[in-house]
């Protein structure tokens, strides 16, 4: 019998997302032929909710594994808002349901992180067949070992943690500072900090830190550094050092994430004024590659990773499993 698999990008971009979305589709057609019809969802869960989808072909699928972003689109739909009928009338759960069975799907493959994996398991809940696929570069998926995109952040830091160590040591006293990705775990700078002998100093929200006070202050100990060494590099994830800040941040992404205070703009004012009042002669250049990251495609091994992870979420899908999280665990 033909099967219908629908397919749905949700979140913020990610590398490896276009790899996955490659890795289902050749392992479908590989597996069921010309008795498999891939349903692709636009813009995540907006789609699903507003009926934005279209059927795909071999050819919607080649040429992607290089390409970053999505080919389907993305978009954050808070998770809070599932059950809410707004001033549109819309019960989103049951437009959802209503778009799996217009759609004639048998199974739904849902790539995305935290916010993406409690709705799917909502739609579950709801009687649809679910599968999930875990995406995040901040790698905080709690039970996953690691998720698609990460391993791709890593490797992507180190040309801009040798620039900031050129422009740290081309200066008196220079201080090389990169802020990262990782609102609430530090993964991407301490492995980037692991994999590259540049990085002097490495914030992350897991280990909280003081600027003045205390054996592990961090500007006593910098100042100590370059007296000996004229130079530093620095590496802060952007969910460090918020208790640094004299308010909590009000401000929410439309996922309902907690928007964190810019610790590396922080960081980068509170050195340069402490370099002027303990009258040090020091340059601070500051990098958020933040972004840039994020939109990369995926590296050769995350590739690898993503085209293991799609195999085994279409060997779900035909066995009609649901409410399932496909990932590297032990």
């Amino acid at each position: 019998m033909k099967k219908r698999v629908g397919i749905l990008t949700s979140g913020g971009d990610c590398p490896g997302l276009n790899a996955t979305i490659r890795g289902v589709a050749k392992a479908l057609y590989a597996r069921m032929g010309d008795n498999v019809e891939i349903v692709g969802i636009a813009n995540g869960y907006s789609g699903l909710i507003n009926g934005d989808y279209r059927e795909m072909n071999e050819d919607d699928f080649r040429g992607i594994l290089t390409l970053g972003g999505t080919i389907l689109g993305t978009k954050r739909t808070p998770f809070k808002m599932m059950r809410v009928v707004e001033d549109d009338n819309i019960d989103k759960v049951a437009a959802m349901k209503r778009t799996y069975k217009e759609a004639g799907l048998d199974c739904l493959l849902c790539l995305g992180g935290n916010g993406t994996h409690k709705t799917a398991n909502l739609l579950s809940q709801e009687g649809l067949n679910i599968i999930g696929l875990p995406k995040t570069i901040d790698n905080d998926i709690n039970y996953i070992d690691k998720t698609f995109g990460f391993e791709t952040a890593v490797y992507a830091t180190g040309p801009v943690i040798s620039a900031a160590h050129n422009e740290a040591k081309g200066a008196p006293n220079g201080i090389g500072l990169i802020h990262v990705m990782g609102r609430d775990s530090g993964f991407i700078a301490a492995y980037a900090t692991l994999a590259n002998t540049h990085v002097n100093y490495c914030l992350i929200p897991e280990d909280p830190f003081s600027l003045y006070d205390g054996e592990h202050a961090l500007l006593p100990s910098l100042e100590r550094r370059l007296k000996l060494r004229k130079h530093a590099v620095i590496i802060v994830s952007e969910g460090a050092g918020q208790h640094l800040f004299k308010e909590d941040s009000e401000k929410r992404d439309k996922s309902g994430n907690k928007l964190h205070h810019n610790i590396g703009e922080f960081l980068r004012d509170t050195i340069t004024a402490w370099g002027k009042e303990s009258n040090i002669d020091l340059t601070v250049k500051y990098f958020d590659p933040s972004y840039l990251i994020r939109s990369l495609p995926s590296n050769g091994t995350d590739s690898v990773f993503c085209e293991m992870l799609a195999q085994h979420a279409v060997h779900c899908a035909m066995a009609v499993c649901t409410d399932v999280v496909i990932g590297h665990w032990n």
